[in-house]
């Protein structure tokens, strides 16, 4: 199910390309205090999407970046905006299959790393990376502002959406970061050097919000037709308190550096506290 739902991304790439927001400067300037990308950096950025992140480092740092993603769709838009540039190349690759006799000074991954096979991530990022290497992951978690406004809006999840039982993320997205940091904290192969949180407030339209509702997984696994209602009842309550609802956007940053390894080494984060 996790698999299925990472692909629908694809078949909605201009639509999560116009609805994601990208990553503050906050979280960029976190990461070079405690790493030492530059130009001549060669990076590696795994699940790049639409390419929202990718442009944010390259502005940033000006590296070479090889930048991955399954999905055809996204990497289409993401070449869209690098068309002259030389030092960003996309590869169509899942993370898995990817194949290079290289290291890396860094890999980036911007919510995306959780779409990957936990056997595997961390020790095949290890391989990747060369010695004192980086792993830096971040993620974008929204969470509506007003607890009265969130009600109802859950109220129409329950209502009217497929999944009637579906989470709430103003509930758990606490949940989902403790979960992130407790990976990087208990595999064997990176040391976690960072954990930061960075938090801002944005306004959004009926519109706005229905487009980033469309863009999570959890709703664009769906047919359209079969979330028709439930949009709708979205963006009515929405236009009824004045068209505009206030999200809190909550970055959690996770910074791993690349760990010495002994030969009876094993993974045990594959299973983190609960």
């Amino acid at each position: 199910m996790k698999a299925t739902h990472a692909k629908t991304f694809n078949r909605i790439a201009p639509l999560y390309d116009n609805a994601r927001p990208g990553y503050p400067t906050q979280i960029y300037d976190v990461i070079d205090i405690y790493s030492e990308i530059s130009g001549t950096s060669k990076i590696l950025e795994v699940g790049c999407g639409s390419g929202i992140a990718t442009q944010e480092i390259f502005e940033k740092w000006q590296p070479s970046i090889v930048a991955i993603d399954p999905g055809l769709q996204l990497l289409e838009v993401a070449r869209g905006k690098s068309k002259n540039n030389r030092k960003i190349e996309y590869l169509n690759c899942p993370f898995d299959e990817f194949k290079t006799p290289e290291q890396f000074d860094a890999i980036f991954s911007a919510t995306a790393f959780h779409w990957l096979d936990k056997r595997t991530k961390y020790k095949r990022s290890h391989e990747l990376l060369k010695d004192k290497g980086k792993l830096i992951l971040f993620w974008n978690n929204y969470v509506i502002q007003e607890e009265s406004v969130n009600a109802q809006i859950q109220g129409i999840y329950e209502k009217h959406h497929p999944d009637g039982s579906l989470k709430d993320a103003r509930l758990h997205y606490r949940n989902k970061i403790r979960n992130r940091k407790n990976e990087m904290n208990y595999t064997p192969y990176f040391d976690l050097a960072v954990h930061h949180e960075y938090s801002y407030s944005i306004k959004m339209s009926a519109i706005q919000y229905v487009l980033l509702l469309q863009s999570f997984s959890n709703n664009s696994f769906y047919e359209e037709e079969r979330l028709k209602e439930f949009y709708e009842n979205v963006e009515n309550y929405v236009k009824s308190t004045g068209d505009e609802i206030k999200i809190t956007v909550v970055v959690n940053l996770e910074i791993g550096q690349k760990r010495e390894l002994y030969s009876n080494t094993t993974d045990t984060s594959l299973f983190p506290p609960a």
